[in-house]
């Protein structure tokens, strides 16, 4: 399939709807939780002195008191995919799962960034379903609601996410 072909599947969403809707309100919501985490404390040095969100601190700091609310499991059902590269330089995808030592609130977190990578970072070749509007339109309400429920674990990020402050 061509991409601009696909590219025209993708702005038609699940139920006929644009997409476009979605990927703003999946872009906004992503970008000021991140923001509210910086905020609130959960920042950590990245590469050149950048400042970066410490999503590691923050499910430490509550991985304990997150039960894996309803409202998430969606998005760890729906297993987004992660592009890796083998030995040879080839790509693959690989689904995001729900490994065994990791906390509820880390899986639900890396699939929540994985959802963005891929949004922003991803090959969109080489999955059957990289252009599936259904998957995509899935994949962002589902990640719009992570992001509602990971914004009500810690009082200071929600009222920076709110601008309560």
């Amino acid at each position: 399939m061509d991409v601009a072909r696909a590219t025209s599947r993708l702005t038609m969403a699940y139920d006929g709807s644009d997409i476009k809707e979605l990927v703003y309100q999946f872009v906004f919501a992503f970008s000021r939780l991140e923001y509210s985490l910086k905020e609130a404390g959960f920042i950590r040095r990245g590469p050149r002195s950048s400042a970066l969100p410490d999503w590691h601190g923050f499910v430490q700091r509550w991985e304990n008191n997150f039960d894996g609310e309803d409202n998430v499991g969606e998005l760890l059902a729906l297993a987004p995919k992660r592009q890796c590269v083998d030995q040879d330089g080839g790509t693959y995808w690989l689904e995001e799962g729900n490994e065994i030592d990791r906390s509820a609130l880390s899986s639900v977190c890396l699939a929540l960034r994985t959802v963005r990578n891929n949004l922003f970072h991803g090959g969109k070749h080489g999955d059957g379903n990289w252009d599936d509007a259904g998957r995509v339109a899935a994949l962002l309400a589902s990640a719009i609601e992570v992001v509602s429920a990971l914004k009500e674990i810690d009082p200071e990020v929600s009222a920076h996410f709110l601008d309560r402050y």
